[in-house]
């Protein structure tokens, strides 16, 4: 009886040393779990804090870049850093927002299982350079830009108006808020000169209004719309070729856009004439050829007068009362003229087809830059400014290019970083992302300039119907969408995107 006892007695501390050694197994492998997820868990956070880190600095990125050109902050295609990869979308806020672009940075990877993961992270940027008037072209590309299309009907401006009487030559045009602003310098006296398109569906372009800069004259060559910085007005400030006697400055209030109106001056005017100018001879000399806007500034081109400067700043702060601040003697016509802060960029039919002046003086413009073609004689004709980089366009020269990139970290050293031939007159260009938009007399050429050291085509030239030889005169764009002029018979195109 005792020895069964003891028996039991064992056996039951067998049992319970059994059941002791699986309980202790089974918490030690608890514990290996937990210690291993818990490393997992922390391996996956600092791998996601990371991710969202890469992400932020993209975004930050982005924002210095929109500061310093909006037109700069564009979408980035994937790259890889380790693990990760890494690709920025930029992209509208609305349709009508010309202003803002969204950006997206996303970053992916995969971990040690094979599972993937992504951070993605959104902010908007501004354009806070061109929030008061300016370039309203998103830099933004949609579409299919290999096969561009024509939307609108090949027409002209008398047939889009109603008939109306003249040979309507489009000088200018400024796309701006869905509608577009055209200039034109007609044949004849006693036309209109001033147009304005709705263009908010730009297949269906819808004439608002029309008017005459002047009865007893022929018309305007170029045209900027910008908003009035205090009272909120809309005006389009307008060159004027009517003849120098009468003046090269007029303004628009196109507050109304059915009912625009040209400006009366306190003097009494409805043209403001450079005064320290004079000409003798030809009625085109001296008259309005090319205008920008910046911030309550109107910068002024003039056909070669016979004394004076070609290139005048113009204080319009106060649009009825425009100011002549300063000027440069260029010594032949300013066909295109941009700015960017203490600078002005030229071109001209010089021998220095680009001049850059330093307007940090605007009553007194210094030449601190130039460059000259070392082959051929070009005229400067048109231009395009991208961060850094000019994108410049020249008439057929003798020999050599006509489509010039320049690096202009350094205005007093433009350097030539890339160049192309397309044996036409490049009367007109837009820049976009890595593509440039050239047109021509007769074509619209698109060209990728993602290395300007080999510039290539993009897509073949887009040939303008019913265009002749001299045609092409005036590019715009607004959005996704390019408005192309002729200065013959009064051609508009409207071109865009295969969707």
């Amino acid at each position: 009886m005792k020895y069964r006892r003891r028996h039991l007695s064992r056996g039951f501390l067998t049992l319970e040393i059994m059941i002791a050694l699986v309980l202790m197994t089974l918490s030690i492998t608890a514990v290996i779990l937990v210690v291993f997820g818990n490393q997992d868990m922390l391996v996956g956070g600092e791998t996601n804090a990371e991710a969202v880190q890469k992400a932020g600095e993209m975004l930050e990125v982005a924002q210095a870049l929109a500061r310093k050109d909006f037109s700069i902050v564009n979408p980035i295609a994937t790259s890889t850093d380790g693990i990760y990869h890494s690709s920025l979308s930029v992209g509208s806020v609305s349709p009508s927002d010309y202003l803002s672009k969204k950006v997206t940075a996303h970053v992916t990877w995969t971990d040690d299982r094979a599972l993937p993961h992504e951070v993605s992270l959104s902010s908007l940027v501004t354009n806070f350079t061109n929030a008061s008037g300016g370039d309203t072209c998103s830099s933004v590309l949609v579409g299919d830009w290999v096969h561009p299309q024509i939307v609108n009907i090949e027409t002209d401006l008398a047939t889009l108006t109603g008939g109306a009487t003249g040979d309507y030559l489009v000088t200018g045009l400024n796309a701006y808020k869905g509608k577009l602003y055209i200039t034109s310098n007609n044949s004849s006296v006693n036309s209109e000169t001033f147009f304005i398109f709705n263009v908010e569906d730009s297949a269906n372009p819808t004439f608002i209004a029309k008017r005459d800069n002047d009865v007893n004259a022929t018309g305007l060559n170029a045209v900027t719309v910008a908003p009035h910085v205090s009272d909120g007005k809309m005006y389009a400030y307008v060159a004027s070729a009517s003849s120098f006697p009468k003046g090269q400055l007029q303004v628009f209030d196109v507050s109304d856009v059915s009912d625009p109106h040209l400006v009366n001056f306190q003097n009494g005017n409805t043209v403001f004439k450079i005064a320290t100018t004079t000409v003798s001879g030809g009625s085109s000399n001296g008259i309005g050829k090319s205008i920008f806007y910046k911030n309550g500034y109107v910068y002024l081109g003039l056909t070669k007068p016979s004394s004076g400067p070609e290139f005048n700043i113009i204080d319009v702060r106060e649009p009825t009362n425009p100011s002549w601040i300063g000027g440069f003697t260029v010594g032949n016509t300013v066909s295109a003229i941009n700015v960017r802060g203490r600078y002005a960029y030229l071109a001209t039919p010089n021998s220095q087809e680009l001049i850059i002046l330093d307007i940090s003086n605007p009553s007194s413009p210094v030449q601190i830059g130039g460059f000259n073609a070392a082959v051929g004689a070009g005229s400067g004709k048109s231009m395009y400014l991208v961060g850094d980089k000019l994108y410049f366009g020249e008439t057929i020269p003798n020999a050599g290019p006509e489509f010039y990139v320049f690096d202009i970290g350094t205005p007093t050293h433009p350097q030539a970083i890339g160049s192309r031939e397309i044996s036409q007159s490049a009367n007109g260009l837009i820049v976009r992302d890595f593509l440039a938009f050239l047109l021509t007399n007769s074509e619209l050429h698109i060209l990728n300039i993602v290395d300007p050291d080999v510039i290539t085509v993009f897509a073949s030239p887009l040939t303008l119907p019913g265009s002749v030889s001299s045609g092409g005169s005036s590019l715009d764009c607004e959005g996704n969408t390019l408005y192309a002029g002729t200065n013959t018979h009064g051609k508009l195109y409207i071109i865009t995107s295969t969707p």
